[in-house]
């Protein structure tokens, strides 16, 4: 999903659906926040698939 180096994070607020990218060692900006622990969204093959699941790293 992300660029290597960087981490996605998901919009803050609901009905906000918003996604975004941010530099590894930075926070999120303002309005946004990491994904919990074992629910990052990623690639799958040549899809990528909301609904997996991994850890971060892993």
């Amino acid at each position: 999903m992300c660029p290597e180096g960087e981490y996605p994070v998901r919009a803050d607020s609901f009905p906000a659906s918003g996604r975004a990218c941010v530099e590894e060692g930075r926070e999120p900006p303002s309005g946004y926040r990491r994904f919990p622990a074992g629910h990052v969204p990623h690639w799958v093959d040549d899809d990528y698939d909301p609904t997996a699941m991994h850890s971060p790293g892993g």
